[in-house]
């Protein structure tokens, strides 16, 4: 589980600029959490994630950090319900 102020010290020290913002580009995004919680990130919100692109060397899909964030949330609320999910077999 990771709280808020955890959640922007991972940002920030994974975190690339893009322009004139930091961004967590995905693959970074997917090894901090996984690839599930981009997946739902992006279906969550549309405008948390993106791509910069440099001609012929191609686009870097990123997340911004509310998108970075909603991944995260994913993964608590998995932690979570695994977790609870364990201890019901268990009693």
């Amino acid at each position: 589980m990771i709280n808020k102020d955890a959640a922007n010290a991972l940002f920030e020290r994974n975190a690339c600029l893009v322009v004139d913002r930091d961004v967590i580009p995905e693959k970074v995004a997917i090894e901090l959490t996984s690839r599930e919680a981009v997946e739902f990130a992006k279906k969550m919100e549309s405008s948390a994630c993106n791509g910069y692109g440099i001609g012929g060397i191609g686009t870097m899909s990123y997340l911004n950090r509310r998108g970075f964030f909603l991944a995260l949330t994913y993964q608590n609320v998995r932690h979570e319900l695994g977790t609870e999910a364990d201890h019901e077999h268990k009693d």
